[in-house]
């Protein structure tokens, strides 16, 4: 696959009660399907790694494409106490699709990273395409948007490449600035705006090279830079509050 943190295929499974996880988020495949029901009260272990100590902290429909229905599960899950190597609680969102008889079978899956905030998924269209969108940032001070987005194509959710074009963005700013928090794009109205930095003087609290507003464009699938306008003559504030 493309994207620049590929997801993972899952291997197949040989049993409804056990899952072998990727950290990376990943397709399900062969996994059993749940009722609604059981979708918004429980987790299963066949797609949670375990289901010891895991809530669902959020379920809901979303929208329907080309009759196709939709739904989001967050699964919340604090591992047992002890376990020296998962000992922080993390989230995983789980994407089901309807079938006949209304149950629900787990098509995509999210990382298992506890740094990870997971927000919840909306199905939108931007231009011609349909997107699926799982909002997520990663704590810490860079705020780094760790977000997952799949487009619509033939039958199937593909994967979007949304990293790449931060490598561009680094290419085309002057010599000396930089965006060096997470930038969380509009996929709707293909555009972002960003605070810009002096890598050489600012600290990460405190941007004050003003800021840039970014519009994006598709390139297959993956998100490239389309244009960047530089607003230097503007001291930038961030979430810290810092002004200049």
């Amino acid at each position: 696959m493309p994207r620049g943190r590929s997801l993972c295929l899952l291997l197949c499974m040989t049993c409804a009660t056990t899952a072998v996880m990727a950290d990376e988020p990943s397709h399900l495949q062969t996994q059993p399907a749940m009722t609604r029901t059981a979708a918004r009260l429980r987790c299963a272990a066949a797609f949670v790694r375990t289901a010891a100590g895991c809530t669902v902290g959020a379920f809901g429909r979303l929208n329907a494409v080309a009759d196709r229905v939709f739904f989001y599960g967050r699964y919340d899950i604090d591992p047992a106490a002890g376990n020296p190597i998962d000992r922080l609680p993390y989230h995983r969102i789980v994407i089901f699709q309807r079938s006949r008889h209304d149950m629900l079978r787990p098509i995509l899956i999210s990382g298992n990273d506890a740094a990870v905030a997971y927000g919840t998924p909306r199905i939108f269209r931007s231009g011609r395409r349909i997107l699926l969108h799982i909002p997520a940032r990663e704590d810490g001070t860079g705020n780094f948007n760790r977000e997952l987005l799949y487009a619509w194509e033939n039958g199937r959710w593909r994967d979007v490449d949304v990293l790449s074009w931060l490598d561009q963005l680094k290419r085309r700013l002057p010599e000396g600035l930089a965006a060096l928090k997470g930038i969380f794009p509009d996929y709707a109205a293909m555009k972002a705006r960003s605070p810009i930095w002096h890598a050489a003087s600012d600290s990460n609290a405190c941007a004050t090279a003003g800021y840039a507003d970014l519009s994006l464009a598709w390139s297959a699938d993956r998100i490239v830079l389309a244009g960047l306008r530089l607003h230097r003559s503007i001291k930038a504030s961030n979430d810290e509050g810092c002004f200049e």
